[in-house]
């Protein structure tokens, strides 16, 4: 690779560190944010590149900027990358380790000068705080010992900056959170992220009756399962079978990815690369999700799907039946067939993040539950798309400013079972990143009906999924705004 596209590739994985970890190279500090001016002129260069892949160098620039926007604007974003770096870091080895301690004060630093005295939405104090913390935990838990950081221990020093950080966020002013973005910018966001021009009200009216539609099938399969039993009452029961030992959890996790593989192999292309079960490190407990895909990279041949191990009052979490949806999600068919589909292509593996490999999982997730033959899978799965469909919901009707909070706030805690404190804290988290929500859940849609396009045209269904894979799980790309 040469030229402009070159050119692209390292601006943007100079100045994002973590993302240079996802797509296996090695860290090499935080970077900075890519000036107006230095994007300007690489867009006005795009001619150059290959006509395949403009569209593609288009949107990353577009994600370059808004990313360094944000940074500049919101000392938060920093936290969140420092959290992910260490993270991946201790996934990787002890040299990429030490590369992000030794970077970590710094960068942390330069966000609060950044910042300055200007006011800070109470969404981004929190989550700023909150991810700050978890990484000075995450530091504690590798053995950092506050008082010898003025004697230059590098966990020492880390550990402090984390401190120092979450106090200057305490000490900025405070707004009383973030504005929606209003209809016509989150419209934007959506078409640079998904190359599609979307209505945000079609999606929100679309997500709210698919997730009625889905709370539907999931009383109509308890009932099945459970004649005069309660929705929930049968949900209790399907957490009750669930494995009781460490020692059980990863088999149970193979065994749902042997199982899940053999019920769709006619009709996905085989992967490029094994898939293998680990369970994850017990200090990372909690800083990572209950399953973790991790894509295989030039010094790992495999990709692996970490299991967190929460036994105990968890245990419910890796109940059986939930174990072969996680395994379609993040394995096969899921994220671990669709960066194989990538290869080693850096630029679309970058732009597989997040929303696109979210919503070709959520798509093979709930395709693979319909072939599993298992009520209790498909009862689990309904309710993972009235989830799913409602955050969608949320997403489109906060930002777009379609639907008043407190109408939001009623439909997450109803689709999703929580209390109203909880469902506030869904809705904070999709206020801190828009597109969250809608964009996975409508990408799945949206790969579904092309799928059965193909298939009327009369193409196989391996054909239709092998289409949809070539294409990055992204629909017909548009002009984005820039």
């Amino acid at each position: 690779m040469a030229g402009i596209e070159q050119e692209i590739l390292d601006l943007y994985l100079g100045a994002f560190g973590v993302e240079r970890q996802e797509v296996g190279d090695g860290f090499r500090g935080f970077g900075d944010g890519p000036g107006p001016a230095a994007l300007e002129q690489l867009r006005a260069r795009l001619g150059e590149a290959p006509a395949a892949r403009r569209a593609l160098l288009q949107r990353l620039l577009w994600r370059a900027g808004r990313r360094g926007a944000q940074r500049q604007a919101d000392p938060s974003v920093a936290a969140g990358e420092v959290l992910g770096a260490l993270v991946l870091a201790e996934l990787h080895g002890e040299s990429e380790r030490q590369e992000v301690l030794a970077a970590l004060p710094g960068h942390l630093a330069a966000a609060l000068a950044c910042a300055g005295d200007g006011p800070l939405g109470a969404g981004s104090r929190a989550f700023g705080a909150q991810a700050a913390s978890l990484a000075a935990g995450l530091l504690l838990a590798r053995g950092a010992q506050p008082e010898l950081a003025e004697a230059g221990d590098v966990l020492g020093i880390a550990f402090m900056a984390c401190e120092h950080f979450v106090r200057g966020l305490d000490a900025m002013a405070e707004t009383p959170g973030a504005e929606p973005m209003g209809a016509h910018p989150y419209a934007d966001l959506l078409l640079a992220e998904s190359g599609a021009r979307l209505l945000p009200k079609e999606i929100a009216e679309a997500a709210f009756t698919a997730m009625h539609a889905e709370l539907r099938e999931a009383r109509r399969i308890a009932r099945l399962i459970a004649p005069g039993e309660d929705l929930y009452a049968v949900v209790q029961g399907i957490g009750e079978d669930a494995p009781e030992h460490e020692g059980e959890l990863a088999e149970a996790y193979r065994a749902a990815r042997d199982a899940v593989a053999a019920a769709v192999a006619d009709d996905f292309p085989a992967a490029s690369a094994p898939l293998e079960i680990a369970l994850a490190p017990a200090h990372l407990h909690g800083l990572l999700p209950l399953t973790a895909y991790l894509p295989r990279s030039a010094s790992d041949p495999a990709g692996t799907v970490l299991v967190s191990q929460a036994l105990g009052p968890m245990q419910s979490a890796h109940a059986r039946a939930r174990t072969y949806l996680a395994m379609a999600h993040d394995g096969l068919p899921g994220s671990h067939l669709l960066f194989c589909a990538a290869g080693e292509d850096k630029l679309r593996r970058l732009l597989l993040s997040p929303f696109a490999a979210q919503g070709w999982a959520l798509y093979a997730a709930r395709f693979a539950a319909g072939r599993m033959g298992s009520e209790k899978v498909q009862l689990v799965a309904a309710l993972d798309g009235a989830q799913r469909a409602a955050r969608a919901f949320a997403d489109a009707a906060l930002h777009a400013q379609i639907a008043p909070r407190a109408q939001i706030l009623e439909v997450l805690a109803n689709a999703l079972g929580l209390p109203e404190p909880l469902a506030e804290g869904e809705l904070q988290a999709v206020a801190r990143q828009p597109g969250s929500g809608a964009l996975p859940w409508w990408l799945a849609q949206d790969i579904a009906d092309r799928v059965r396009r193909a298939q009327d045209g009369g193409a196989t269904l391996r054909a239709a999924h092998e289409a949809v894979l070539a294409g990055g799980a992204l629909p017909q790309m548009e002009e984005a705004s820039a």
